[in-house]
């Protein structure tokens, strides 16, 4: 209440009012009796108090996020890349590798300002994706979603085919061991 007071003091002169808000002139109060570093200049002769002051308005104001901070990009030959951002409130990064596997993540402030964290994977077994607004979500952990199934088992026939290919090969092997190169 005394900082109130000391600064209304040096900002108002005489009564006013303002729908509930109420100021009057007060004797004065000498500089000894308000808090230590709160009277900075002589307050003259009059005091002025704040009476049913209603409460302050606030508003939520949009952050203001700085720009891009960093950015990078690699990529080969055999078709491998690696890319990214950060900076702001968002980030993202995403890279391939040689067998074809995409993974990557990417961060942002949804409408209600919760930071939305989503992590992806792409490879033999589809399209996986994980994130923090989706139900359920969970990391991917690289494992395919389910059981796994069993190995397939080769038929009669298929076993007889693989028997004569084999059978077949070592024969030719044999036959081109025993016949000398004449180039």
């Amino acid at each position: 209440m005394e900082a109130i007071t000391a600064f209304l003091a040096l900002s108002l002169r005489r009564v006013f009012w303002f729908g509930a808000l109420r100021i009057r002139r007060w004797p004065s109060r000498s500089c000894s009796s308000l808090p230590q570093n709160t009277c900075n200049q002589d307050l003259g002769s009059y005091t002025y108090l704040l009476q049913r002051a209603p409460a302050p308005v606030s508003y939520n104001v949009a952050p203001v996020y700085p720009p891009v901070q960093s950015q990078y990009h690699a990529q080969d030959e055999i078709g491998q890349y690696s890319f990214g951002y950060a900076g702001g409130p968002s980030s993202r990064a995403e890279s391939r590798d040689a067998f074809g596997v995409v993974r990557g993540s990417y961060n942002y402030v949804d409408s209600e300002g919760k930071v939305q964290t989503q992590h992806y994977v792409a490879d033999a077994l589809g399209f996986r994706a994980s994130g923090t607004n989706l139900p359920g979500s969970r990391r991917p952990s690289g494992r395919p979603p389910g059981p796994v199934p069993e190995p397939v088992q080769d038929t009669a026939e298929v076993v007889a085919a693989k028997l004569a290919h084999f059978q077949a090969y070592n024969e030719a092997a044999a036959a081109a061991a025993a016949a000398p190169d004449t180039r």
